[in-house]
């Protein structure tokens, strides 16, 4: 299944939790599978933090690898494009071509960096009814998500109740423990020390990578479980290496 992007263009301004007002946004997202004329056939898929729009299929037969729910999307997959009409859409603040730090901020013409505004899982969620009614979806058959996806589910399901009429929540809860902020802090933390970041404005630069990766090492250790981890890497030696008994990678976990 090829699939194509589609951008959507907002010039109403969105008004965000903050207080603040963002002057026009954009959406990117994809569909797969055909919206019934009743448009009463339409399932919303919301994505994970690391995650984007990109859902299903491919975008040119040499991509690599297709969308993160392939497996789920499709002629007679759960998610059926013979019945249903999925849609899936980028959060706004986050990657993937939605409005966000990278996006061209009109007062300077360069990106917002990090003078783009804060933005909450209502943020997202509200700018997401904009993009239900441009398409004419006045109630989604189903919205689904799993993790910030299933944050965002939960959010439709408290403020928009009437709009959806089910909704599958996948490994989200409604509130998030002292642990998990602090967790996130210290993410944050790895990537603003890096030299890179140059406080945000590392556009036409090197961006933060080593404190983004070290970022991504303290998450997988939270975000996998123990019993997940043994199951996938255990205490093997990566294949074909001998012990160096130095700092050098010699466990595929470490790898």
């Amino acid at each position: 299944m090829i699939v194509t992007p589609i951008k959507e263009i907002f010039d109403d301004p969105l008004q965000l939790e903050s207080g603040e007002l963002l002057p026009g946004f954009e959406i990117v997202f994809e569909t797969y599978g055909e919206l019934a004329p009743a448009r009463d056939n339409a399932i919303l898929i919301c994505h994970g933090l690391t995650s984007d729009h990109h859902a299903a299929g491919r975008h040119d037969k040499d991509e690599q690898k297709p969308g993160w729910w392939d497996g789920a999307i499709g002629p007679g997959k759960p998610f059926d494009t013979d019945r249903y009409c999925i849609i899936s859409s980028n959060v706004i603040g986050g990657f993937g071509g939605s409005s966000g730090p990278a996006s061209t901020n009109p007062a300077t013409g360069k990106p917002y960096a990090m003078g783009f505004p804060i933005v909450t899982i209502a943020d997202m969620v509200r700018a997401q009814t904009f993009l239900a009614d441009r398409l004419g979806i006045e109630r989604f058959h189903t919205i689904a998500g799993g993790c910030m996806g299933g944050f965002q589910v939960l959010e439709w399901m408290s403020r928009h109740p009437g709009r959806l009429a089910n909704a599958l929540v996948i490994s989200a809860t409604a509130r998030v423990s002292a642990h998990t902020i602090a967790l996130w802090k210290v993410m944050r933390e790895a990537i603003c020390r890096d030299p890179n970041w140059r406080g945000g404005d590392y556009y036409d630069h090197r961006p933060p990578v080593d404190g983004i990766a070290f970022g991504a090492m303290v998450g997988a250790l939270f975000w996998m479980s123990r019993d997940v981890m043994t199951a996938r890497f255990g205490t093997n030696i990566i294949e074909g290496k001998k012990p160096a008994y130095t700092f050098e990678a010699d466990f595929e976990i470490e790898a």
